[in-house]
């Protein structure tokens, strides 16, 4: 299910593919919310570990950070605002609030950045027919939009088949994924890099083999380009696996 949210042409159907096959409602609502736990767990450790080495500015908030921020601060929250229940709560002034201390709080602060810039992740919404013109010059832009979209009794939508056959997410990542979500796109890269060559692809959504496109031919560089980045961020990832281990060991 992370694979799923950190691609962004399967995440807006992530709790539908998540409902795939005979399995109770109660199972379809742990895989997705036990995906999305996972991955969140997984964004604030490399969130934290890029901001320390200055990869992510943390010199400006995004705006679901300033909304959460806000919200969290605004004295309309304050139990005080609630009503009372009893006369003598009308003796207590404001509520002290617990002391935290510096380490525990920069780690709030990032966590609450690194949530905010998931849940933007998680609402963007890629205009596919010009990525995918982008990247196949040579294929009409009505051959795209035929086969990029499915009209539904509810509307039109994006057909993940035809996603998947004419957009390389790889390369989007790299073109515009990682300057927008530097954070998310190295986490694409290690969980979408095994699943990236459109070998896997046929296996997984073939019908007739009509996803089998030209990616096939790109898999060699794709694998490259991971190792470079795997080797590029080996210091991190050593990091956070063993920030892992030591979670583990003191359960």
């Amino acid at each position: 299910m992370a694979c799923v949210l950190l691609d962004p042409r399967t995440k807006s159907s992530a709790k539908k593919i998540a409902a795939v096959g005979d399995i109770p409602r109660k199972e379809e609502k742990a895989i997705y919310k036990n995906g999305l736990d996972f991955l969140r767990e997984e964004h604030r450790h490399v969130f934290a570990q890029l901001a320390k080495s200055g990869k992510i500015s943390l010199s400006q908030q995004s705006s679901q950070c300033s909304l959460l921020s806000q919200e969290s601060n605004s004295p309309f929250s304050s139990p005080a605002s609630t009503g009372w229940d009893d006369e003598d709560e009308l003796l207590l002034g404001a509520p002290i609030r617990a002391s935290k201390t510096r380490d525990e709080v920069k780690e709030t602060e990032l966590n609450a950045r690194a949530d905010a810039v998931m849940m933007e992740w998680l609402d963007l919404e890629p205009e596919w027919l010009q990525v995918a013109q982008h990247q196949n010059p040579d294929i009409p832009k009505e051959e795209l939009s035929k086969e990029m979209s499915i009209d539904s009794h509810n509307g039109m939508y994006w057909a993940l088949l035809g996603l998947y056959k004419y957009i390389d997410v790889l390369k989007w990542f790299s073109e515009v994924g990682e300057q927008q979500f530097p954070s998310i796109a190295l986490l694409a890269r290690i969980h979408l890099g095994k699943i990236s060559s459109s070998a896997y692809q046929e296996r997984v959504f073939s019908t007739g083999g009509i996803v089998m496109g030209p990616l096939r031919t790109r898999t060699d560089g794709r694998r490259a380009e991971r190792q470079l980045l795997l080797r590029h961020n080996r210091d991190e990832l050593v990091k956070m696996k063993q920030d892992a281990r030591k979670a583990t060991s003191q359960k």
